[in-house]
């Protein structure tokens, strides 16, 4: 909330953000993980740019698998 004061540009940043994701999310094939993205740029970037970003974050995601953290699954998947 500190980098931008106006709800509108917020929410249009989500927006963005979301939309990238829900069009790229199969980059990452059944892989089921959790993931938050977090915008700290003061300035609003171009849809393009933010859906390039997430792009490239879900092929690395998809690229390198997870190590096994120990902590058991949620059963509730």
């Amino acid at each position: 909330k500190r980098n931008s004061k106006r709800a509108v540009k917020r929410t249009l940043l989500k927006r963005r953000i979301r939309e990238a994701w829900r069009l790229n999310a199969g980059e990452l094939g059944e892989r089921r993980v959790d993931i938050l993205f977090v915008y700290l740029g003061r300035e609003i970037e171009t849809y393009d740019r933010i859906e390039s970003t997430v792009t490239g974050i879900l092929r690395f995601l998809a690229a390198h698998p997870a190590q096994d953290s120990g902590v058991p699954a949620d059963p509730a998947r």
